[in-house]
């Protein structure tokens, strides 16, 4: 009976291990997501100049990141970390450069459009392969993708790129894996309530 009540004490415990764990991972996993939400906003009336083309990279919607790299004395691109938009999360890093003046107006995970002022090349890093490159209304223009990096050359108005991304964003396993964690602690807490009531678990 002695041994009997000790091992259900080491169960006991091993439980309220695992019960510190599984609360521990919920904190990070809302710290994490806190953490991504808070940064920058890259607003409408804001520009960045890359002055090694002499030109200006702007956005006619807001965009939201956590951090970005830009040199304003001779950049020659500028690169957003975990980039957000009204639409939820759409990329990890988003490098862009522009030998001529370029805007924005729509930066999602599976879409980039934007403008140009005359022809020239823009430049992307941190996107996948795109599924399809139009410019200047035409499909079948000239666009490389190579090492990571997207090339638009010969753009003089629009350019509308599209990418196939996963219908599963960054935030949504993030949130899947939350709820599953406040699932499991709170089945836990049942199974240690039962278990004291039924006289299986000692003190």
């Amino acid at each position: 009976m002695g041994l009997w009540m000790i091992n259900a004490k080491r169960l006991f415990s091993l439980r309220n291990l695992l019960l510190v764990a599984l609360c521990s991972v919920l904190v990070v996993g809302v710290l994490f997501v806190r953490a991504d939400l808070i940064g920058f906003t890259w607003n409408p009336d804001v520009g960045f100049g890359l002055t090694y083309y002499d030109s200006v990279i702007d956005a006619s919607v807001a965009l939201y990141f956590t951090s970005f790299l830009w040199d304003d004395t001779n950049a020659s691109s500028v690169t957003f970390s975990n980039v957000y938009t009204s639409g939820g999360y759409a990329y990890d890093y988003l490098s862009v450069s522009s030998d001529v003046n370029a805007t924005f107006s729509v930066v999602s995970a599976d879409e980039l459009t934007y403008g140009v002022v005359s022809n020239g090349t823009q430049t992307f890093g941190g996107t996948s392969a795109p599924s399809s490159v139009v410019v200047d209304g035409l499909d079948w223009s000239d666009w490389s993708f190579a090492g990571g990096v997207l090339t638009v050359n010969n753009a003089s108005s629009t350019v509308d790129i599209l990418f196939d991304v996963s219908d599963l964003a960054v935030e949504d396993v993030l949130a899947v894996a939350v709820l599953f964690g406040v699932i499991a602690i709170a089945v836990v807490f049942v199974f240690i309530r039962r278990k004291k009531s039924n006289g299986d678990i000692y003190e």
